[in-house]
Protein backbone atom coordinates (compact mmCIF):
# COMPACT_ATOMS: atom_id res chain seq x y z
CA UNK A 1 0.00 0.00 0.00
CA UNK A 2 1.27 3.49 -0.83
CA UNK A 3 2.37 5.51 2.19
CA UNK A 4 1.06 9.04 2.43
CA UNK A 5 3.77 11.62 3.09
CA UNK A 6 3.68 15.12 4.56
CA UNK A 7 4.37 17.94 2.12
CA UNK A 8 4.35 21.52 3.43
CA UNK A 9 3.02 22.89 0.13
CA UNK A 10 -0.06 20.66 0.37
CA UNK A 11 -0.51 20.02 4.08
CA UNK A 12 -0.24 23.42 5.76
CA UNK A 13 -2.95 25.62 4.25
CA UNK A 14 -6.52 24.27 4.64
CA UNK A 15 -8.00 23.22 1.31
CA UNK A 16 -11.46 24.01 -0.09
CA UNK A 17 -13.09 20.97 1.50
CA UNK A 18 -11.56 21.77 4.91
CA UNK A 19 -13.03 25.27 4.73
CA UNK A 20 -16.40 23.88 3.74
CA UNK A 21 -16.37 21.49 6.71
CA UNK A 22 -15.26 24.31 8.99
CA UNK A 23 -18.13 26.49 7.80
CA UNK A 24 -20.58 23.75 8.74
CA UNK A 25 -19.38 23.59 12.35
CA UNK A 26 -17.76 26.88 13.34
CA UNK A 27 -20.81 28.58 14.87
CA UNK A 28 -21.30 25.77 17.39
CA UNK A 29 -17.72 25.43 18.70
CA UNK A 30 -17.07 28.43 20.95
CA UNK A 31 -15.19 27.18 24.02
CA UNK A 32 -15.94 23.52 23.31
CA UNK A 33 -13.60 20.55 23.25
CA UNK A 34 -13.40 19.01 19.79
CA UNK A 35 -11.60 15.87 18.67
CA UNK A 36 -10.74 15.36 15.01
CA UNK A 37 -10.14 11.66 14.36
CA UNK A 38 -7.70 11.19 11.48
CA UNK A 39 -6.61 14.81 11.73
CA UNK A 40 -3.51 14.40 9.50
CA UNK A 41 -1.60 17.71 9.85
CA UNK A 42 -4.47 19.58 11.51
CA UNK A 43 -5.65 21.58 8.50
CA UNK A 44 -9.30 21.39 9.52
CA UNK A 45 -8.60 22.14 13.19
CA UNK A 46 -6.51 25.18 12.26
CA UNK A 47 -9.73 26.85 11.10
CA UNK A 48 -11.35 26.62 14.53
CA UNK A 49 -8.41 26.59 16.93
CA UNK A 50 -9.08 30.17 18.07
CA UNK A 51 -12.59 29.29 19.21
CA UNK A 52 -12.45 25.67 20.36
CA UNK A 53 -10.13 23.51 22.45
CA UNK A 54 -8.74 21.32 19.70
CA UNK A 55 -7.47 17.76 19.84
CA UNK A 56 -6.29 15.61 16.96
CA UNK A 57 -5.32 11.98 16.54
CA UNK A 58 -3.73 10.29 13.53
CA UNK A 59 -1.67 7.10 13.01
CA UNK A 60 1.02 8.93 11.01
CA UNK A 61 3.89 10.07 13.26
CA UNK A 62 5.23 12.62 10.76
CA UNK A 63 1.80 14.24 10.38
CA UNK A 64 1.39 14.54 14.14
CA UNK A 65 4.90 15.98 14.49
CA UNK A 66 3.98 18.56 11.84
CA UNK A 67 0.70 19.39 13.58
CA UNK A 68 2.35 19.90 16.95
CA UNK A 69 4.93 22.19 15.35
CA UNK A 70 2.47 24.35 13.41
CA UNK A 71 -0.93 24.23 15.14
CA UNK A 72 -2.53 25.03 18.45
CA UNK A 73 -4.05 22.13 20.33
CA UNK A 74 -3.12 18.66 21.47
CA UNK A 75 -2.10 16.15 18.78
CA UNK A 76 -1.27 12.50 19.44
CA UNK A 77 -0.43 9.39 17.46
CA UNK A 78 -3.20 6.79 17.52
CA UNK A 79 -6.03 5.17 15.59
CA UNK A 80 -9.79 5.49 15.32
CA UNK A 81 -10.15 1.99 16.74
CA UNK A 82 -8.60 2.79 20.14
CA UNK A 83 -8.91 6.39 21.24
CA UNK A 84 -6.71 7.33 24.25
CA UNK A 85 -9.38 9.50 25.90
CA UNK A 86 -11.84 8.96 28.72
CA UNK A 87 -15.58 8.55 28.29
CA UNK A 88 -17.77 11.58 27.62
CA UNK A 89 -14.75 13.89 27.33
CA UNK A 90 -15.54 15.82 24.14
CA UNK A 91 -18.35 18.14 23.09
CA UNK A 92 -17.75 17.51 19.39
CA UNK A 93 -16.08 14.66 17.50
CA UNK A 94 -15.34 14.76 13.77
CA UNK A 95 -14.26 12.01 11.42
CA UNK A 96 -13.53 13.51 8.01
CA UNK A 97 -12.34 11.16 5.23
CA UNK A 98 -11.38 8.42 7.67
CA UNK A 99 -13.98 5.66 7.68
CA UNK A 100 -13.01 4.55 4.17
CA UNK A 101 -9.38 4.05 5.22
CA UNK A 102 -9.72 1.95 8.37
CA UNK A 103 -9.51 -1.86 8.05
CA UNK A 104 -12.55 -3.47 6.37
CA UNK A 105 -15.43 -4.35 8.69
CA UNK A 106 -14.16 -2.19 11.55
CA UNK A 107 -16.51 0.73 10.90
CA UNK A 108 -18.85 -0.12 13.80
CA UNK A 109 -15.93 -0.42 16.20
CA UNK A 110 -14.57 2.99 15.15
CA UNK A 111 -17.98 4.65 15.46
CA UNK A 112 -18.50 3.14 18.91
CA UNK A 113 -15.14 4.57 19.99
CA UNK A 114 -16.22 7.98 18.73
CA UNK A 115 -19.46 7.66 20.68
CA UNK A 116 -17.63 6.54 23.82
CA UNK A 117 -15.49 9.70 24.08
CA UNK A 118 -18.37 12.04 23.15
CA UNK A 119 -20.64 13.40 25.87
CA UNK A 120 -24.35 12.69 25.80
CA UNK A 121 -26.02 15.11 23.40
CA UNK A 122 -22.65 15.95 21.83
CA UNK A 123 -22.24 16.52 18.11
CA UNK A 124 -20.67 13.95 15.81
CA UNK A 125 -19.78 14.76 12.19
CA UNK A 126 -18.66 12.24 9.61
CA UNK A 127 -17.57 12.82 6.03
CA UNK A 128 -16.56 10.36 3.33
CA UNK A 129 -16.79 9.67 -0.39
CA UNK A 130 -20.04 8.45 -1.92
CA UNK A 131 -20.68 5.43 -4.08
CA UNK A 132 -21.90 7.59 -6.96
CA UNK A 133 -20.61 6.00 -10.21
CA UNK A 134 -18.57 9.08 -11.18
CA UNK A 135 -17.08 9.34 -7.68
CA UNK A 136 -15.89 5.73 -8.03
CA UNK A 137 -14.78 5.98 -11.66
CA UNK A 138 -12.51 8.98 -10.99
CA UNK A 139 -10.94 7.53 -7.86
CA UNK A 140 -7.73 5.64 -8.78
CA UNK A 141 -7.42 4.38 -5.20
CA UNK A 142 -10.70 2.51 -5.56
CA UNK A 143 -9.20 0.32 -8.26
CA UNK A 144 -5.62 0.17 -6.98
CA UNK A 145 -5.96 0.15 -3.19
CA UNK A 146 -9.51 -0.93 -2.43
CA UNK A 147 -10.55 2.57 -1.32
CA UNK A 148 -14.14 2.18 -0.10
CA UNK A 149 -17.11 4.33 -1.09
CA UNK A 150 -20.40 4.46 0.84
CA UNK A 151 -24.07 5.14 0.25
CA UNK A 152 -26.18 7.21 2.60
CA UNK A 153 -28.15 4.08 3.47
CA UNK A 154 -24.97 2.21 4.47
CA UNK A 155 -23.68 5.05 6.64
CA UNK A 156 -27.02 5.65 8.34
CA UNK A 157 -27.23 1.92 9.06
CA UNK A 158 -23.78 1.91 10.67
CA UNK A 159 -24.48 5.00 12.76
CA UNK A 160 -27.86 3.74 13.94
CA UNK A 161 -26.02 0.76 15.45
CA UNK A 162 -23.53 2.84 17.39
CA UNK A 163 -25.42 5.20 19.68
CA UNK A 164 -26.15 8.18 17.43
CA UNK A 165 -29.29 10.03 16.42
CA UNK A 166 -28.84 11.17 12.83
CA UNK A 167 -29.60 14.76 11.98
CA UNK A 168 -28.82 16.43 8.69
CA UNK A 169 -27.05 14.90 5.70
CA UNK A 170 -25.28 17.14 3.17
CA UNK A 171 -23.69 16.32 -0.17
CA UNK A 172 -20.87 18.36 -1.70
CA UNK A 173 -18.26 18.32 -4.43
CA UNK A 174 -18.65 17.15 -7.99
CA UNK A 175 -16.83 16.51 -11.23
CA UNK A 176 -14.48 19.49 -10.94
CA UNK A 177 -13.52 18.58 -7.37
CA UNK A 178 -12.62 15.07 -8.53
CA UNK A 179 -10.58 16.36 -11.46
CA UNK A 180 -8.74 18.85 -9.24
CA UNK A 181 -7.99 16.19 -6.64
CA UNK A 182 -6.42 13.92 -9.24
CA UNK A 183 -4.33 16.79 -10.63
CA UNK A 184 -3.11 17.65 -7.12
CA UNK A 185 -2.29 14.01 -6.40
CA UNK A 186 -0.10 13.83 -9.49
CA UNK A 187 1.49 17.21 -8.78
CA UNK A 188 2.35 16.22 -5.21
CA UNK A 189 4.09 13.00 -6.20
CA UNK A 190 5.70 14.23 -9.44
CA UNK A 191 6.62 17.82 -8.62
CA UNK A 192 6.20 18.19 -4.85
CA UNK A 193 4.18 21.37 -5.21
CA UNK A 194 0.74 22.71 -6.02
CA UNK A 195 -0.36 23.49 -9.56
CA UNK A 196 -3.06 26.12 -9.16
CA UNK A 197 -5.59 26.84 -11.88
CA UNK A 198 -7.72 29.76 -10.73
CA UNK A 199 -10.62 28.91 -13.01
CA UNK A 200 -10.64 25.36 -11.60
CA UNK A 201 -10.53 26.68 -8.03
CA UNK A 202 -13.63 28.77 -8.73
CA UNK A 203 -15.47 25.80 -10.23
CA UNK A 204 -14.63 23.58 -7.28
CA UNK A 205 -15.71 26.22 -4.74
CA UNK A 206 -19.07 26.45 -6.49
CA UNK A 207 -19.53 22.71 -5.91
CA UNK A 208 -18.97 23.11 -2.16
CA UNK A 209 -22.20 24.94 -1.46
CA UNK A 210 -24.06 22.06 0.13
CA UNK A 211 -24.83 20.43 -3.20
CA UNK A 212 -23.02 17.73 -5.14
CA UNK A 213 -22.45 14.00 -5.33
CA UNK A 214 -18.79 13.37 -4.52
CA UNK A 215 -18.76 13.62 -0.71
CA UNK A 216 -21.36 13.03 1.97
CA UNK A 217 -21.39 14.75 5.37
CA UNK A 218 -23.58 13.35 8.15
CA UNK A 219 -24.28 15.11 11.44
CA UNK A 220 -25.61 13.31 14.50
CA UNK A 221 -25.94 13.60 18.27
CA UNK A 222 -25.03 11.01 20.88
CA UNK A 223 -28.03 9.42 22.51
Amino acid sequence: MLKRSVNYNFDYIPDIHHRFEGSLLKTSLKGKKILDIGCWTGQFLSLIEKDAKTYGIDPDKSAIKFANAHRRGDFVVGTALKLPYKKNYFDVVTMWDVIEHIPPNTEVRALREAARVLRKGGLFALGTVTNHPVSILLDPAYFLLGHRHYSQKQLHGLMNRTGFRIGKTIYSGGLWALIRENINLLAKHLFGRNINFLFLERLVKSEYQGKGFYQIHIFATKL
